[in-house]
């Protein structure tokens, strides 16, 4: 994961190497890592994750999504030990072109989430996600995208992701981005092979 991150990154640099991406993506696999900080009761907790998404293009305008991940969250100064959570996702993502190469997307999924702490917390709860952004192709190698996400998992929640994504060849690409939510905030690093 690391040399594909630094590939990703170092690409643009070598003329040689350089990707040329001419359209947005819609068909890929990515994982990624994520870092960050949730409030619960006035106090900032830790969680670091990991996880992985697939995307299919079914028509000109929609596709097909799944991700699964699993975090650890650091409760164990607070109740003895870690909560364990796992995040299972499968939706649908229509898409429509605004102009060349900015597209407005809509992600719509169905969410389950499995939280695990010895006998503190043994919790399994299914939702939904909503959002609605915009993918912007701003050159062969620079990919920008901003989100607004509406969350119903036994609580409702609202938030805003961003993300740049540094396209290395016509396949492979990594992004850096950020969430921000009511009750936590998280940098994302992904990597992506796209088909």
């Amino acid at each position: 994961m690391k040399k594909l991150f630094l590939v990703a990154l170092l690409g643009p640099l070598a003329p040689g190497f350089a990707g040329a991406v001419e359209t947005l993506q819609y068909t890929y696999v990515e994982a990624g890592f994520e870092t960050g900080e949730i409030d619960v009761a006035g106090v900032d907790i830790d969680a670091d994750g990991f996880g992985g998404a697939g995307s299919i293009a079914v028509s000109e305008n929609i596709a097909l999504t799944a991700s699964a991940a699993k975090a650890e969250i650091e409760t164990a100064p607070y109740i003895g030990r870690d909560t364990d959570s796992k995040v299972f996702s499968i939706g649908v993502t229509p898409h429509f072109p605004l102009a060349d190469n900015i597209d407005l997307v809509v992600p719509i999924s169905i969410d389950r989430v499995d939280l695990r702490a010895g006998s503190f917390i043994d919790e399994d709860e299914t939702g939904y996600s909503i959002g609605i952004g915009v993918r912007a192709l701003v050159s062969s190698q620079i990919e920008l995208e901003g989100e607004v996400i509406h969350v119903d998992v036994e609580d409702d929640d609202q938030g805003v992701a961003g993300s740049i994504r540094f396209h290395a060849t016509d396949n492979l690409s990594a992004a850096l981005g950020a969430q921000i939510f009511g009750d936590s905030q998280s940098i994302v690093f992904s990597g992506r092979f796209a088909f």
